[in-house]
């Protein structure tokens, strides 16, 4: 038993030795100081204290530069637990890896630039593994990148890079690239930038990229490109980027941040911004951010201060508060927005822009805005126009569009103007059209609102003038209601349709006007004027079924005047009028003024003839007789002697003797001259004895016809012989 007891002591002790001897061995790292200057070898072991080559094995290494340039020139790389790099250069073509110590996570590398750049210039790049921390620090710049263009440098991301200094992190030589994996996070905790000196840099993320504090701005240069399949996150201050964006993964903007900013690329991942914050997209129209099939969540700011393009569904959730002040928003798919500020630029594409239902837009500001061919806006929710810019459109192919469905609302608050950018040159009769099927209105602004000649108008809802005037140069189709409750409208171009004019304001037309296909009484709640370039279309397809203005005020005439026989119903032949009727075309409660310039009435039946009649409140179109003044052989107006001339003329011949007694045909005729007696004295206008002219007494009548016989009974007896002209 005590010989065991012995042995057990000295084993006992023995494992204590070795435990002890082992022990300084566990989580202690040698210091490796550089020694060197300028472009001395890491392999060189007279460069280090103490003289070994930094690279773990059965030692491992926290390495200390704070000076000079050391080339990593050991073949196949070296790995250290931290490293610490102070105003100094890490160089050569040999990769360097941090593994960091796992029993003293607390104990970091460093990246410092403090009273000078500091760079990491191996094309071979440095790695920060996956339980390494490398910490950048100082107000110098940290240059990334081999100043000989050998190649790119790489400063790979397994675990985590924070970002504490000021200085910016610049790409130089032959361009730097920072590579972030699943596992790893590149911090920013201050407003330190990415610039560059030269070349261009690259962020491949696969992990995260943040920037957690700083309260200022953070901006990548346009020399750096950012390609995301991770998360880009935004959590405080603002993050700028100039360059290029590809966003293929999650892009974070927390309300506890103020901005993001990108420029340029092609993306297809999620972007959420938190309420209070904003993402701004910047990009230049000739590199537009392109978001294909993109989706847009949060309840903070989307503003478009440069280009944007939407494609393949890209979405933008309604409750995301949209601005567009800058060069391009192109939609090449359908786009759906609740809430959208319009101050400038052009709206393009054939996607489509809607205003989704109960969403609601404003399109304000001095400057103006362009739809452009092909392009269209949906106004399913409501678009209060409050800026005096001008709406316009250069259209010159398919015709860019406005439409206003059933429950969306256009609210005209300024005196805006349609216009046409291409200042007449446009080959196009109309390019830029407008479909209200809701509610086109003018709320506000006190003069005039219009919609210049290259625009057309189709109102199958409701347009309403609450205030100023409201002018269309183009034409106007009114299927609808038109509501001046509070203002005038002036149709200056084509105008037509069946719909009504509501309200008490002016309703002045100067083009033409008409109901169009389908005949109907248009009513009128005010006055109505037609200018002296106007033509009123009126027409007739049956006794009960014709075009009339029924109006509550004053009707004031001007201009052209043009009636037109229809085919009714589903016939094909014109309406013929059958005897006399009259048709009550225009009536007006408080007036008929002025007259028509010019009158074109429609063919008549046989005997019969359109007279157009402007009463002192209304407008009768009638189909009467043509009066017959019997015995005005002549024509003049009056039954006198001069008649009598011209029976005599013509007696036995076949002459086509005009105003005929009904009943009379064939040669002239005794009965002619009957006719002429029993008539004489009478004019057209009254076709009735005239009171002041006496009949013809009987010394007359004989004095005429003895002359008239006379000549017969001569004639008959010397036929051969001229014979002689009676009275």
């Amino acid at each position: 038993m005590r010989i065991h007891h012995y042995g057990h002591l000295a084993w006992s002790r023995a494992l204590l030795i070795v435990l002890a001897c082992a022990a300084p061995a566990i989580g202690a790292d040698t210091t490796a100081s550089w020694n060197g200057e300028f472009l001395e070898n890491w392999s060189d072991t007279t460069q280090w204290t103490p003289a070994e080559i930094p690279n773990n094995g059965a030692v491992t290494y926290n390495v200390s530069l704070t000076h000079g340039n050391v080339l990593q020139d050991v073949e196949g790389g070296v790995t250290i637990n931290n490293l610490t790099l102070t105003d100094a250069f890490l160089s050569g073509s040999e990769p360097l890896t941090i593994v960091g110590e796992e029993l003293a996570p607390e104990v970091v590398s460093t990246w410092t630039a403090a009273l000078q750049n500091s760079e990491i210039r191996n094309t071979g790049g440095v790695t920060v593994g996956a339980g390494a921390t490398l910490e950048v620090q100082g107000s110098g710049p940290k240059n990334l990148g081999s100043p000989s263009g050998g190649g790119v440098t790489t400063l790979a991301v397994d675990g985590a890079v924070r970002v504490f200094g000021s200085g910016s992190i610049n790409a130089t030589g032959g361009g730097a690239v920072i590579e972030t994996s699943a596992t790893g996070v590149f911090d920013l905790k201050s407003d330190a930038d990415f610039g560059s000196v030269g070349p261009s840099g690259v962020i491949n993320n696969a992990g995260v990229f943040s920037k957690t504090a700083g309260t200022g701005l953070t901006r990548l240069n346009s020399s750096w490109t950012v390609s995301n399949t991770g998360v880009v996150r935004v959590a405080a201050g603002a993050l700028e980027a100039r360059g290029v964006v590809n966003n293929d993964g999650e892009f974070i903007v927390e309300p506890t941040a103020t901005l993001a900013e990108i420029a340029g690329g092609t993306s297809s991942g999620s972007f959420a911004v938190g309420a209070g914050a904003t993402l701004e997209v910047s990009a230049p129209t000739f590199a537009p951010q392109v978001f294909s099939g993109a989706a847009f969540t949060g309840d903070g700011e989307l503003s478009i201060t440069g280009s944007a393009d939407f494609e393949l569904d890209a979405t933008v959730a309604d409750t995301l508060a949209v601005s567009f002040s800058g060069s391009r928003l192109r939609t090449l798919s359908p786009l759906s927005l609740g809430s959208v500020d319009w101050s400038a630029g052009s709206l393009m594409g054939s996607g489509g822009l809607t205003i989704a239902p109960g969403g609601s837009a404003t399109i304000s500001g001095s400057q103006d805005k362009t739809i452009t061919t092909g392009a269209s806006l949906v106004v399913a929710g409501s678009v209060a126009v409050t800026g005096s810019g001008d709406i316009n459109t250069n259209a010159i192919g398919d015709g860019a569009t406005i439409t206003v469905p059933s429950g969306g609302l256009f609210d005209l608050q300024a005196n805006a103007r349609f216009s046409d950018t291409l200042a007449g040159s446009n080959p196009n009769n109309v390019s830029g059209e407008v479909h209200n099927s809701g509610v086109f209105r003018k709320s506000a602004g006190g003069g005039a609102a219009w919609l210049q000649d290259m625009w057309s108008f189709v109102n199958d809802g409701s347009v309403e003038v609450e205030d100023g005037q409201l002018r269309f140069d183009g034409t106007f189709v009114n299927n609808g209601v038109v509501e001046l409750s509070g203002g005038g409208v002036v149709l200056n171009g084509d105008a037509s349709g069946p719909g009504d004019f509501t309200g008490s304001g002016l309703a002045t037309f100067n083009g033409s006007f008409g109901t169009g296909e389908s005949l109907a009484t248009v009513g009128f709640g005010g006055d109505v004027q037609f200018g002296d370039q106007a033509t009123l279309h009126i027409g007739v397809a049956g006794s009960d079924d014709f075009d009339a203005l029924s109006i509550a005020g004053s009707l004031s005439l001007d201009g052209d005047f043009v009636a037109s026989l229809l085919a009714p119903g589903d016939t094909e032949e014109p309406f013929t009028p059958i005897g006399q009727e009259d048709f009550t075309i225009l009536i007006a409660e408080d007036g008929v003024t002025g007259a028509f310039d010019s009158v074109a009435l429609p063919d008549s039946a046989e005997g019969y003839e359109w007279v157009l009649d402007i009463g002192a409140n209304s407008v009768v179109l009638s189909h009467v007789l043509i009066p017959v003044l019997v015995g005005d052989y002549n024509e003049n107006g009056v039954v006198d002697a001069a008649d009598f001339t011209v029976w005599r003329d013509h007696r036995d011949t076949a002459f086509d003797l005009a105003n005929r007694a009904p009943g009379l045909s064939g040669a002239v005729s005794q009965d002619d001259y009957d006719a002429w007696v029993a008539h004489f004295g009478k004019t057209l206008d009254a076709i009735s004895p005239a009171t002041n002219v006496p009949e013809p007494t009987a010394l007359l009548l004989v004095t005429i016809a003895s002359g008239a016989f006379g000549c017969r009974r001569r004639a008959e007896t010397d036929k051969n012989s001229t014979p002689e002209i009676g009275l």
